[in-house]
């Protein structure tokens, strides 16, 4: 699924391309979901949704080799907050830059109960 959203700014048209979606579920301490494969997309940034009963600490995380390398936690911003996360303990949608990103996921980061159903969509800038 590709979706083309053309905003005007100053009478210049802005095109975003988005990305399909990644979703899949975590139950358990260090489950992890894969965003991608991301390689020379060029993504700007991502959305990121977290929905279910569910209890637990779930990071998004890059890297910046295709292979190996180190993920580290993204810094997210919550749709209805100014305050930057780097982790998440509940339901509700962030996103944050990822340029310079290879790699990306969420990874449950604390013991989990529960089911959380994670939804991640990368968009070009």
């Amino acid at each position: 699924l590709i979706v083309l959203l053309t905003v005007s700014f100053s009478g210049q048209a802005i095109t975003r391309l988005a990305s399909q979606q990644t979703a899949g579920t975590m139950t358990t301490s260090g489950d992890v979901i894969a965003f991608g494969p991301i390689g020379s997309l060029g993504f700007g940034s991502i959305g990121v949704e977290a929905r279910g009963t569910w209890t637990g600490t779930v990071a998004i995380e890059c890297a910046a080799s295709t292979g190996g390398g180190t993920f580290v936690a993204i810094q997210l911003l919550p749709r209805n907050s100014p305050t930057v996360v780097t982790s998440f303990t509940a339901n509700g949608q962030w996103s944050g830059s990822i340029v310079g990103c290879q790699r990306v996921q969420a990874r449950a980061t604390a013991a989990m109960t529960g089911t959380v159903t994670i939804a991640m969509v990368g968009v070009f800038e």
